[in-house]
């Protein structure tokens, strides 16, 4: 055999060898991608307890470029944060659950394609800033670590199959394969208000007993001598109260301002009331003021960054005299009072720039957002006193004196021997009487006894005809009795002590209840604060506007009115039209 000859067998034998094993290889990666189906994508993922981060990628069509979502637990408070959102707290722990047992349960269904051509087909792309403006099928990318950033599992999900709702195409990152699995794309929701608890005051309408409107605004203005400035505009100031008892509102205060700081009282006119229907939208939207997105506070100090989103160092102090950091709003502010004693006061800021909360909303893009700051503080206005029980006075008890002391028991004495009689003077002319006669004796008997015959015979005609007298008057009806008066009660020193003691318990009782009314409302307030201080919170422009009320949205005219509305025309006499003028047609000029 020529050497021509054995090259060429070699080669062909070469060629056998390498065919053969291609197919063999393409069988094994068959078999190996078949061997998938119905098994987990992530089989080593397998304890939740171990997921410490999560990070959602989604990529922005409008703006051409990814979005991160991102979850993670805070390393010194153990505490879940969002980073993407200046670290605010998120209220994950649940949410967090959701979405990465999704992960660990995700089984293969099937085996949708092999090869990286058909990424976009089935909507797997990558979402990275090197995607092209206009790119289709860029999906989701998921992705798991633990506190160390290892990666449990980063997964790319993309488009619904056509033919069943439930069942996603989706590639492992870095990989070709494109499998198909059942997934739920809302267990990795990027909507910030899933991720946190999103009722910001967390009120119950029911509670609020006051509201005051401080309407006022800062304004760009040019001074002559220092050019443009920011200035404070006063336009009014209304107090309204809740009624419990009676179910409507009343007025507090209403003042208008037409000068600075000079408050001017006004009062409503004949024709005018509050508009209650107003009142209560305002205040069912207190109940349903959520957070759309945040931004960390910037310092008082970094008047800028404030100015940017519409607030203004304002130093005042409080009620001691105490110096304070204080802020005012660009849009006025309301404060509402709460029957427990908690106070929010409410600040608006300036609209937010769209791109700040795309992040965040998720159909932010036709609505309008606005600036908030909210601070709590303790209205004890709202926790009524105790009414205390006077204590009845104890008697004091006087010293004794000697005189006092009881007198000493004296022995008895032995009856003294009667008297001897003493004999009547005898008359020296008569002789002593005989001492056996008797009639000395019967004759004095019978003198004695015959004055008092005569005096019982004078007094029985009368008796008699007292007698007849009583019976000739006819008979009178029988008089009502009065009971006797009950003689005053007359208690003893130890029942006043003991009613006493029973007073001085009670007021001690209604005291301490009081002052754990106090406690509660000084620690709930704390507990507000705390989650309030450091952060300008972004709400929707459709709530602000029914919080956001001036004086004239809550003054309405009467519906029984039959004129309108002069309240303004005369300063003098409100609700009177100014001389020469007709009241159904208050815009014509006087007429001659």
């Amino acid at each position: 055999m020529s050497e021509m000859v054995k090259t060429q067998v070699y080669v062909g034998v070469a060629i056998v060898l390498a065919i053969l094993a291609v197919f063999w290889k393409s069988g094994q990666v068959e078999i190996e991608l078949n061997d998938m189906v119905g098994k987990a994508l992530f089989a080593k993922f397998t304890n939740a307890d171990t997921a410490n981060n999560l990070s959602i990628t989604n990529y922005d069509t409008n703006f051409d470029k990814p979005v991160n979502f991102q979850v993670t637990r805070d390393k010194k408070t153990d505490q879940w944060v969002i980073p993407s959102e200046d670290d605010y707290p998120a209220d994950a722990e649940e949410q967090m659950q959701k979405a990465v047992t999704a992960l660990i349960d995700l089984e293969v269904v099937d085996v949708a394609s092999e090869v990286a051509k058909d990424h976009e087909l089935y909507g797997v792309l990558e979402p990275t800033t090197d995607v092209a403006a206009g790119t289709k099928g860029v999906g989701m990318l998921v992705e798991v670590a633990d506190q160390q950033n290892k990666k449990l599992a980063h997964l790319i999900i993309g488009k619904q199959d056509a033919n069943n709702n439930e069942l996603r195409f989706v590639r492992i990152q870095g990989e070709d394969v494109t499998y198909v699995v059942k997934l739920d794309l809302t267990n990795f929701t990027t909507e910030f208000s899933e991720w946190i608890e999103e009722d910001l005051l967390a009120l119950n309408p029911l509670d609020i007993r006051n509201v005051a409107l401080k309407d006022y605004a800062i304004l760009d203005v040019v001074d002559p001598q220092r050019g443009p400035i920011k200035q404070l505009i006063q336009r009014s100031d209304t107090a309204v109260a809740w009624n419990q008892e009676e179910s409507k509102w009343a007025i507090g205060h209403l003042h208008e301002f037409k000068e600075p700081n000079k408050p001017t009282p006004t009062e409503l006119s004949e024709n005018e009331e509050l508009n209650s229907e107003r009142l209560n939208e305002l205040k069912n939207a207190l109940d349903d003021l959520k957070i759309v997105g945040v931004k960390q506070k910037p310092a008082d100090t970094n008047q800028i960054q404030l100015q940017e989103y519409g607030f203004y160092p304002f130093p005042t102090t409080d009620e001691n005299n105490n110096k304070i950091d204080d802020v005012r709003s660009a849009n006025g502010e309301v404060h509402v009072s709460l029957q427990d004693g908690i106070q929010y006061i409410l600040r608006f800021g300036d609209i937010v720039p769209l791109e700040s909360v795309k992040a965040t909303a998720e159909d932010s893009t036709d609505n309008i957002y606005r600036y908030l700051v909210v601070a709590a503080k303790l209205d004890k206005s709202q926790i009524a006193p105790p009414e205390l029980e006077p204590e009845p006075k104890v008697p004091a008890t006087p010293d004794k004196k000697p005189e006092d002391a009881a007198p000493a028991k004296e022995a008895p004495k032995k009856p003294a021997d009667p008297a001897p009689a003493k004999k009547a003077p005898q008359d020296p002319e008569k002789k002593p009487a005989d001492p056996g006669a008797c009639d000395d004796d019967e004759k004095k008997a019978a003198d004695e006894k015959k004055p008092a015959e005569k005096e019982t015979d004078e007094k029985k005609p009368a008796d008699d005809k007292k007698a007849t007298d009583e019976k000739a008057k006819p008979a009178q009806p029988p008089t009502a009795v009065e009971p006797p008066a009950e003689p005053p009660v007359t208690l003893s020193k130890e029942q006043i002590e003991k009613i006493a003691e029973g007073i001085r318990k009670e007021n001690e009782r209604k005291l301490n209840e009081y002052q754990e009314k106090i406690a509660a409302a000084e620690k709930r307030v704390q507990e507000l604060n705390s989650r309030f201080a450091n952060w300008c919170f972004i709400i929707d422009e459709k709530v602000y506007n029914q919080i956001h009320l001036s004086q004239t949205d809550v003054i309405k005219e009467k519906e029984e009115a039959d004129l309108g509305d002069f309240r303004n025309l005369d300063p003098q006499n409100p609700g009177t039209p100014p001389p020469g003028a007709n009241p159904l047609l208050p815009n014509l000029p006087p007429q001659p």
